[in-house]
């Protein structure tokens, strides 16, 4: 599962990529928003993983565009704003694929990404 990472923070980015790499998944670990539309037409992930709060494109402005291009490409929102179970489900009724938040342990990421992966290869 290909799976691209929009993480301002550097250590944060590195972290995911580490984790998630070991776990076999291939990672693209980018930046800015700004640059995930491009990255998303060229690399066509299986999941996109972004932080939800991102300068200059909100993460649900991002997620409308990716849904645009690729309907079946999974999102998650990675946050460090805590929400109601409300909220989260209506995200998730809405079509993100799941809310994340920060800080997670590693343990904590891989079951839900590779929950996210198992729910993709079964479409």
């Amino acid at each position: 599962m290909k799976i691209l990472h929009i993480e301002k923070e550097l250590e944060t980015r590195k972290k995911v990529k580490k984790i998630l790499s070991r776990e076999g998944y291939s990672v693209i670990s980018i930046a800015a928003a700004s640059k995930a539309i491009t990255a998303v037409k060229k690399e066509k992930p299986s999941l996109v993983l972004t932080e939800a709060a991102m300068p200059k494109m909100p993460g649900w402005k991002l997620y409308s565009k990716i849904h645009s291009i690729d309907e079946n490409i999974k999102v998650a929102f990675l946050s460090s704003v805590e929400i109601s179970s409300e909220l989260k489900k209506s995200l998730i009724k809405a079509g993100v694929s799941d809310y994340i938040m920060k800080p997670f342990t590693a343990t904590d990421l891989i079951e839900r990404i590779s929950k996210l992966a198992k729910n993709h290869e079964e479409v």
